[in-house]
């Protein structure tokens, strides 16, 4: 304990037991607050770890296969009719054109391949920005997190949900190649006019 920690001597005795009982006071307050910070660690850790627990599995992005497009086909080959309830064709990440994921990336996650899963300043961001304008505005969610909520989860927007999210969104960066998870993306998304995945 350095020097400056003890109270001074050279003042008159009551005012000398006022700052040592103030010292005494910030001491103990001191130790109350790191002893609840390291409680409330461990508590937090021990809620996690029980929550993840509770997960579904990453697995399933592994075996998922998104609805795709029926078609009914002629003798000659000619298509006769396509049925579907969302219109869709799987496309492998390696016949994307590369213009097409740079576009994708460009637009929802320009730091996809730099990030593990979570962009903290872009959460923070959409954070500030709701509650500036009370109502949800901005996600901030990256390009994984929103492969979780579309494939995974449901789209309902919770506190709850949004840390299933999170915790998934972790776990998924460290079983799935970034290409994975990004032709899962890009095979999954709503691109409009009835347009479902590239």
């Amino acid at each position: 304990m350095s020097a400056d920690a003890t109270p001074p001597t050279d003042l008159p005795p009551t005012a000398r037991r006022a700052s040592g009982r103030l010292w005494m006071a910030i001491k103990r307050l001191t130790a109350v607050a790191l002893l609840l910070a390291v409680v409330g660690a461990i508590w937090l850790y021990v809620q996690l770890e029980r929550y993840e627990a509770q997960l579904p599995s990453t697995a399933e992005l592994r075996r998922y296969r998104p609805p795709q497009v029926t078609r009914v086909l002629a003798r000659d080959g000619t298509v006769l009719a396509e049925l579907f309830d969302e219109r869709r064709t799987v496309v492998p990440i390696d016949a994307i054109p590369n213009e097409m994921k740079a576009a994708a990336l460009a637009a929802e996650d320009a730091d996809f391949y730099q990030h593990e899963g979570l962009d903290y300043f872009g959460m923070l961001r959409a954070l500030v920005v709701n509650v500036r304008s009370g109502r949800m505005v901005q996600g901030g969610s990256t390009i994984t997190q929103q492969v979780v909520k579309n494939v995974m989860l449901t789209p309902e927007r919770t506190f709850e949900r949004k840390a299933r999210e999170v915790l998934l969104a972790r776990k998924i960066e460290q079983e799935l190649s970034k290409d994975e998870i990004l032709e899962l993306y890009l095979n999954h998304i709503y691109f409009g006019h009835g347009r479902y995945g590239v």
